[in-house]
């Protein structure tokens, strides 16, 4: 009789002991992911309040004066590597997608836009700011400049950007045109060298971009 009202609170016991093991372990997993997810939303709300300057900045331009002109535009770009943090090398880049909302004011346009694209070290995004000069009808030049996060877990790196491009329209329609650009960009995720020797990257992108 003695061994059967021991043998309740043993398994009673074992049960209550196992119980706290997987709350301790509910716990950790939820504070490790939690942590995860904060330092995520740390690293992404640095990198938006680095972007306020150049956000005043572009809105300064373009609200001070008249607009004449405002419209988006679509780019499909391929970029070819021509160098990289380890010297010249030939490599294909990645592929790129970007969105693009600009002003025309006087003789200038103001652009700020979105991007995402494949690159060497995996994949990034980033906002985009930009002015573009015509250089007649059909042809015209700029410059950009790219803040983004290269998409790393659980920590995403900082990577910019400088591009200096041109751009040729070889279609006008009343309210719509389409054309194709040619540039050179230099990339750099400075934080990557933790990780790899290549850091930084210069490319040739040549695309392709509706306008409407």
């Amino acid at each position: 009789m003695r061994v059967e009202k021991r043998e309740p609170r043993l398994v009673l016991s074992r049960t209550l002991s196992l119980s706290k093991r997987g709350e301790v372990a509910e716990k950790r997993e939820g504070w490790w992911s939690n942590a995860c997810d904060m330092s995520f939303l740390r690293h992404l709300t640095m990198w938006a309040r680095s972007l306020r300057p150049a956000w005043l900045l572009v809105l300064f331009g373009l609200l001070g004066g008249g607009l004449q002109a405002q419209g988006l535009r679509v780019h499909l770009t391929h970029l070819q590597g021509l160098a990289h943090s380890e010297g010249g090398a030939w490599y294909r880049g990645g592929t790129e997608l970007a969105l693009t909302y600009g002003h025309a004011r006087q003789a200038w346009e103001y652009r700020a836009g979105l991007r995402a694209r494949t690159v060497l070290w995996g994949s990034q995004s980033g906002l985009t700011l930009g002015v573009h000069r015509p250089l007649g009808d059909r042809v015209g030049v700029g410059l950009t400049l790219e803040q983004g996060l290269a998409l790393f877990r659980p920590r995403p790196l900082f990577v910019w950007g400088l591009e200096a491009g041109a751009e040729y329209r070889f279609w006008q329609g009343e309210k719509r045109a389409a054309g194709l650009s040619l540039g050179l960009r230099y990339t750099q995720a400075p934080a990557y060298g933790r990780y790899s020797q290549i850091r930084s990257l210069l490319e040739v992108p040549l695309g392709i971009w509706w306008a409407w």
